[in-house]
C-alpha cells in the first residue's frame, strides 16, 4: 500500500517554498506567459501542439518540457532580478548519470544541481551529470497505458530510493511521471514514500509554473541536502569522496562544533534509502586524531546512544559501586560529540521539518503488487514494520551485503505496480524520525573483521566470559539486546575488548514496546523476524489424553 495525497496537500506542504518575491504572482506569471505566446490562444503549451500519444519518439516529445521550465524561470528573473537559480532541468533519457558503482539506470529526465555550491570544490573533469546532484528524477510515457503508469511508478521510484541510498548528504528527494498529460509528483523521506493524485501538465498552468518555480530557485536544505554534510573531494588515491561533517555538541549552556573529515566508510551495511540509514566512518577531526563517526536516523520514541549509556552507567554505580562502574566503563566505546542535526536552527525531522507537519491524515492508500522473490540478506540493526504494517516500503527496498562482501551496485527494487482495481481509505502511519549523529573516541576493530585469534579472544573475555561488561550490564538490570559479532571490538590502543551499539539496550523491567521493531537479523529470533510464531506448540489431541 501507498499514500495518495492531494494536490493541495502536497504542494501546501511537501513542495518546495517559492521564493518570496513570488509568493502570491502565480496567476500573474501564467498572464505573462500567456501574453507571450508560450501558452497559445487553445489554452495549451505551444511547445506541445499536439499531445504526446499523439507523437512517435518519446526522447523528442518530452524534451520540450526544457522549453517551458526556461519560459517559467525567465518570467520568475524578470520579476525578481535578484532571483539566482541554483537547480536546472535536463530531459536526456540517453544520458547516464555517473554512479560511483557503475549504475546504468537512466532517468528520462532530471532536475539538478545547476552549480556546486555552499563552499564544495569543483573537481577536474567531472561528468556532466551524476546521481549525486540530482534533486528531482523524472519518467515519462507517450501512452497513459496501464503498464506504462506502473513502469513509469517503478522507475521513478527506484531512482529516488538510489538517491537517498548513495549520498549522505541526502534528507529526502522528490520525483515526477508523465503518462500523456497525466502528472503525479512523488516524495521519498527515511520515513514515507508517497505520490499525488494527478493533474494534467497541459491545461493546469498554474501547477507546472508552481511546480517548476519552487525546484529551480530552492535553496539546498530545502531540496533535501543535509547541510551538516558537506563534500570536500575526491581522494585521488581511493578515487572515493571525502565529506566534511559538522557536529555540534552541547555542553551545559554553550555549543561545541567540531568538523570531522571522513577517511573512509566502515560500514554502510543498512544505509538503504528508507529506515535508519546508518553510515559509520572512519574520520579525522580538526587536530588530526582519528575517531569514529556515527550517522543515522532513530525513530522518534528512540532514546539517544549516548543518553542510553549514561543511565547505564548512572544505575551501575547506584546498585554496585564506584569501581564497577569504571570497569564497565573501560569497556565501553566513549563518546566525545553528538547531536541532533538542526537544520535552520530547527531539530531535523522527517514530519515536522520535511513535511511542515503534514500527517497524511488526508491521504488515501493505494494497493500495490510485488511478485514474491527471494529475500536479500538480511541487514544489521535494521528496522523491521509491525505486523500490522506488512506493506511497509522498508521491507521491499532491496537489503545490501554483510560487511566486507564484495562490493555491488544498488539492485532494483521489486516492481511496483499500481493496482487500480480498489481503494481503501484507512489512514497510513508514518513512523517519523531523526537525524542523529554520534562520534567515539576510539577507533577499534570488530571481530568479525579481526584476523587475530587471540584478540577475538581477549575481546570476548572483556565483553562476555568473567565478571565484566555484560556480567555488570545485567546486574545493574540492563540488556543490550544487540550483541553480534559486529558490535564486540578488539581496542588495539588499549589493548582490550569494547562493547558498542548500545542504541537497543533498555532496562529489563522497561516493558514499553516501540511501533517499529529493531534487531540484527543474523542474530534475532527468527520469530521476531518473520512478524509470526513459527514454532507453536500443537493442540492436544482428545483421544491421547483418553489413553492416559
Amino acid at each position: 500500500m501507498i499514500p495518495e495525497v492531494s494536490l493541495e496537500d502536497y504542494f501546501t506542504h511537501i513542495l518546495l517554498p517559492l521564493p518570496e518575491s513570488l509568493v502570491g504572482k502565480l496567476d500573474l506569471i501564467v498572464q505573462i506567459l500567456k501574453d507571450s505566446g508560450v501558452i497559445t490562444a487553445k489554452g495549451r503549451w505551444k511547445s506541445f501542439p499536439a499531445d504526446p500519444k499523439n507523437q512517435k519518439k518519446e526522447t523528442v516529445v518530452f524534451k520540450k518540457l526544457s522549453n517551458i521550465f526556461d519560459a517559467v524561470i525567465a518570467v520568475g528573473k524578470n520579476l525578481d532580478g535578484e532571483l539566482e537559480q541554483t537547480f536546472e532541468l535536463f530531459v536526456e533519457p540517453n544520458t547516464v548519470p555517473d554512479h560511483p558503482h557503475g549504475g546504468k539506470s537512466r532517468p528520462d529526465g532530471f532536475v539538478k544541481q545547476k552549480a556546486r555550491r555552499d563552499g564544495e570544490v569543483e573537481q577536474k573533469e567531472e561528468p556532466p551529470h551524476a546521481w549525486f546532484d540530482i534533486a528531482h528524477p523524472q519518467e515519462f510515457k507517450l501512452n497513459e497505458s496501464p503498464s506504462g503508469v506502473d513502469d513509469d511508478a517503478s522507475k521513478v521510484v527506484y531512482s529516488m530510493q538510489q538517491i537517498l541510498a548513495l549520498d549522505p548528504r541526502r534528507r529526502f528527494t522528490t520525483g515526477s511521471t508523465i503518462e500523456n498529460r497525466t502528472t503525479r509528483l512523488w516524495f521519498l523521506s527515511r520515513s514515507i514514500l508517497f505520490t499525488t493524485e494527478s493533474f494534467d501538465f497541459m491545461t493546469d498552468h498554474k501547477r507546472l509554473v508552481h511546480l517548476y518555480l519552487s525546484l529551480a530557485f530552492s535553496c539546498s536544505a530545502d531540496s533535501g541536502w543535509d547541510p551538516s554534510v558537506k563534500f570536500s573531494h575526491v581522494d585521488p588515491l581511493t578515487h572515493k569522496r571525502i565529506y566534511e561533517i559538522t557536529v555540534n555538541t552541547k555542553q551545559g549552556d554553550e555549543v561545541v562544533t567540531e568538523i570531522y573529515t571522513t577517511v573512509s566508510i566502515l560500514s554502510e551495511v543498512s544505509a538503504d534509502a528508507m529506515g535508519r540509514a546508518t553510515r559509520v566512518w572512519l574520520v579525522v577531526d580538526s587536530n588530526g586524531k582519528y575517531h569514529v563517526l556515527k550517522d543515522l536516523w532513530l525513530d522518534r520514541d528512540r532514546a539517544l546512544e549516548h543518553e542510553i549509556r549514561a543511565d547505564i552507567l548512572r544505575d551501575v554505580c547506584q546498585t554496585q559501586d564506584k569501581a564497577t562502574e569504571e570497569k564497565l566503563r573501560s569497556h565501553m566505546l566513549t563518546p566525545i560529540a553528538h547531536c541532533k542535526v538542526r537544520i535552520e536552527g530547527v531539530e531535523d525531522d522527517t514530519t515536522a521539518v520535511m513535511m511542515r507537519g503534514y500527517d497524511l491524515l488526508g491521504a488515501r492508500m493505494i494497493p500495490f503488487r510485488t511478485p514474491p522473490v527471494p529475500a536479500g540478506p538480511s541487514t544489521q540493526s535494521r528496522g523491521l514494520a509491525l505486523p500490522s504494517d506488512p506493506d511497509s516500503i522498508s521491507q521491499s527496498i532491496n537489503s545490501r551485503p554483510p560487511p566486507n562482501s564484495p562490493q555491488q551496485t544498488i539492485s532494483p527494487p521489486n516492481r511496483v505496480v499500481i493496482d487500480r482495481s480498489s481503494t481503501k481509505a484507512n489512514v497510513p502511519k508514518v513512523h517519523a524520525r531523526y537525524h542523529y549523529q554520534i562520534v567515539f573516541k576510539e577507533y577499534a576493530t570488530t571481530i568479525y573483521d579481526e584476523r587475530n585469534l587471540g584478540h577475538i579472544f581477549r575481546s570476548m573475555e572483556g565483553v562476555i566470559w568473567g565478571e565484566y561488561t555484560l556480567v555488570i550490564l545485567h546486574n545493574a538490570g540492563w540488556v543490550h539486546r544487540d550483541l553480534s559479532a559486529g558490535n564486540v571490538y578488539w581496542y588495539t590502543e588499549g589493548s582490550r575488548g569494547l562493547l558498542g551499539d548500545f542504541e537497543y539496550a533498555k532496562l529489563r523491567a522497561n516493558d514499553i514496546a516501540h511501533e517499529i521493531r529493531t534487531g540484527t537479523p543474523y542474530f534475532m529470533a527468527a520469530e521476531t523476524l518473520s512478524h509470526a510464531y513459527l514454532f507453536q506448540p500443537r493442540p492436544v489431541q482428545p483421544q491421547l489424553l483418553d489413553s492416559h
